[in-house]
């Protein structure tokens, strides 16, 4: 669980003061008058829409499918992914995609380039140490 505020910007702000958990249904958010303490605003799962309900349970859905499909996939004498089949090419409509959203975050762009040099470089490495092995 984790609670944080937020001081009042100006002279006419509020106070925020919000608790987030792990569940939706225990998050709250006041508003407090910043001069007489009152609580202007409570904020609870309840008052949220029904649209944000379902992208809650949406998200903690595909949280715990994504665990239960790696689980399920996984090497069994090992942590990480399964081994890419020999065959495979990412499709040409997915590596567009991710080059655009690269492009249009380029905070997340940044991050996959970090990863591709990062996965190229220890690929070699890992050619290099077999090659001295033999």
């Amino acid at each position: 669980m984790a609670a944080f505020d937020d001081m009042p910007s100006g002279p006419s702000g509020v106070y925020t003061v919000y608790v987030s958990t792990e569940r939706p249904q225990d998050q709250a958010t006041l508003h407090i008058d910043q001069y007489s303490g009152q609580v202007l605003a409570d904020l609870r799962y309840k008052d949220y829409g029904m649209t944000a309900k379902l992208i809650s349970l949406g998200v903690v859905g595909l949280s715990s499918t994504g665990v239960i499909l790696w689980w399920e996939r996984k090497p069994a004498s090992k942590v990480g992914a399964p081994a890419w089949p020999a065959s495979y090419k990412v499709p040409k409509g997915i590596l567009v995609l991710v080059i655009l959203l690269g492009v249009l975050f380029p905070l997340a762009g940044a991050s996959m380039l970090v990863v591709l040099v990062l996965e190229q470089v220890l690929r070699k490495a890992k050619s290099i140490s077999r090659a001295k092995a033999t």
